[in-house]
Parts: C-alpha cells; sequence; structure tokens
C-alpha cells in the first residue's frame, strides 16, 4: 500500500526473546518510501532492527526519525536474542515520496511548489531542471518562500544533478525577496516534503 504501519510483535507491551521476523513494504513503481520511526527501545546491542539505508540499529533511539529508500522497496527485520530482556521495542509509519522531474528551458521563466499559493502536498520529491542558453548564467530570484521549517526543504544545485556544487538547501519563512546565481547555463532546484504539515510553498523566477 501507499502508507501504513509497522511495529515490532506486542508493542506497546515488551516483544517476545528468540524473535526473528521481516516486513517488505512495496509500494508503487517510481517512488520512494519514507520510513519514520515514531518510537524505538530495544535491548542494545542484543535485539536489532536492521533496513538497508539504516544498517543495524540497537538500544533506545532519540525518535522521531527517518529512513528514505532507495527504491520502491524496502526490507525492514527485527531480531530479538533468547536473553529474558525485553523493551516494547519500535513503532514506525511508512508513506509513499512522488518522484517527479521537469526540464524548464527559456531566457525568463517561473518555477514554484505544486498548488502554490495554496499549501503543497505531502510526501513530496519534484526537480526542475532550469536550462538556459550557453555561457549564460542564471539568476533565481525567490519571492516567498515559506514551508515547514527543518521538514520541507527546497535545494538549489549549480548544475544539472545533485551531485552538483549546493547552492541553498532552505526551510521555515523568509519574509525578503532573494536571489541565487548559478556558475553556468544550468541549475536543478529540488522541493522535498515530508508527510506532516504543509504551507504555500515557494514561488521562484529564473532570468538571466
Amino acid at each position: 500500500g501507499s502508507s501504513g504501519t509497522i511495529e515490532s510483535p506486542n508493542y506497546p507491551a515488551a516483544y517476545p526473546n528468540s524473535y526473528d521476523y521481516r516486513w517488505n513494504i512495496v509500494t508503487s513503481p517510481g517512488t520512494k518510501i519514507r520510513l519514520l520511526f515514531a518510537f524505538f527501545k530495544t535491548q542494545e546491542k542484543f535485539d536489532f532492527v536492521t533496513v538497508r539505508e539504516l544498517s543495524c540499529k540497537s538500544g533506545l533511539a532519540k525518535t522521531p526519525f527517518t529512513v528514505i529508500s532507495s527504491s520502491n522497496e524496502l526490507l525492514v527485520r527485527f531480531t530479538s536474542d533468547d536473553d529474558d530482556t525485553t523493551f516494547p521495542g519500535f513503532l514506525a509509519l511508512f508513506s509513499t515520496i512522488s518522484l517527479g522531474k521537469e526540464v524548464v528551458m527559456g531566457t525568463t521563466g517561473k518555477i514554484e511548489s505544486p498548488n502554490y499559493p495554496a499549501a503543497y502536498p505531502n510526501s513530496y520529491d519534484y526537480r526542475w531542471n532550469i536550462i538556459t542558453s550557453p555561457g549564460t548564467k542564471i539568476q533565481l530570484l525567490f519571492a516567498f518562500f515559506k514551508t515547514q521549517e527543518m521538514f520541507d526543504f527546497v535545494l538549489v544545485y549549480d548544475g544539472s544533478t545533485v551531485n552538483s556544487r549546493l547552492l541553498l538547501e532552505k526551510s521555515g519563512y523568509e519574509s525578503m525577496p532573494f536571489t541565487i546565481t548559478s556558475s553556468s547555463n544550468e541549475l536543478l532546484v529540488r522541493f522535498t516534503s515530508d508527510d506532516d504539515v504543509t504551507f504555500p510553498g515557494f514561488l521562484a523566477v529564473f532570468s538571466t
């Protein structure tokens, strides 16, 4: 499914000894999975939750924390040893991240978060690849900016991929317009939102 909950057996009571269980979470092709651990407490160094993107984790963890898959499949494994010591374990919520990309070409134009000026959707991951004439630079003016601080981000890269130099990583509210300038004729803008509170997002105008 597109969202759901997984939890250690008997949660919030103590899980059993000598336990080995796996959850294989599968969402729609072309999406990724956000796994948010709302609670986590196991016997440290003995009872483990294993996720490929997280490796192994045990003990008491500060929650919430999030793991994002690299594809539309995520395998979660929970193991406990045969010791008498057990704990409540974990509670995790998964949701689907929609992925998309748009190529924007021209000497001027605008990009905006989905639904702007209304609130953008949850669990969103979108990219705009801005391309202007060879030999030019791009000025990206953010005329409006308001996202959920520390959770919903706009990232701007100085090139065509997320491996390009990071020019901006921003969340929250900005009361005044601000400008980002590229070093070439390509910029990549990425917007990500989590599965919680949403805001109007952003409006940005580009020119050469």
